[in-house]
């Protein structure tokens, strides 16, 4: 349902986020009933006890087992154990568009978020589904990596292409802030 709410600022905040690959059917309503073993459980908790937001997303074969990203840069790895304090960032973190697509969360990022992954698809964007962002009222809602851009009230993308999705809809009125402000 649409609103006369302004969504700029509205953004989830956080110094760092870690997307976590895992199948959408073990997803559950939030981060923590997610289905995993007693060790997956215990390592979600003590990442988000460091203050890092987690979010599930249902990726592809070549995708690492999580992307971390923050203000100091970006890390891609394949064991959760990598996660640390002291961790490396690189700067050269690839474009990457995460829509939240948690029907189970909420009916309309199901609807109006999947429609937006496949219309990104389509246009060959660099594009993940993924689990709860924060602001279910602003379906569908799209982060857009290395800058960390979030947006709201998608429902089409057809007349952009991949390479100016960040850079248009920052001035639009979907922008609804930067995560790492």
């Amino acid at each position: 349902i649409e609103s006369e709410e302004n969504i700029l600022g509205t953004a989830t905040f956080s110094d760092t986020y870690i997307f976590i690959k895992l199948e959408k059917r073990n997803w559950g309503f939030g981060v923590d009933d997610a289905s995993g073993s007693d060790y997956f459980k215990n390592k979600i908790n003590e990442i988000q006890n460091n203050g890092i937001k987690v979010v599930y997303f249902h990726g592809e074969e070549r995708d690492p087992l999580f992307y971390l990203f923050s203000k100091k840069g970006f890390v891609a790895g394949a064991s959760l154990d990598e996660i640390k304090s002291n961790l490396s960032f690189n700067n050269g973190a690839p474009q990457i568009s995460f829509v939240c697509v948690h029907g189970l969360r909420d009916a309309c990022c199901a609807k109006f978020g999947y429609s937006i992954f496949l219309e990104l698809k389509k246009i060959g964007a660099n594009v993940r589904q993924c689990s709860h962002l924060g602001g279910d009222r602003f379906a569908a809602n799209m982060i857009v990596f290395p800058g960390g851009n979030c947006f709201g009230h998608l429902r089409s993308l057809r007349s952009m292409n991949k390479n100016e999705l960040s850079e248009k809809l920052v001035f639009s009125d979907n922008y609804r802030g930067c995560i790492f402000l």
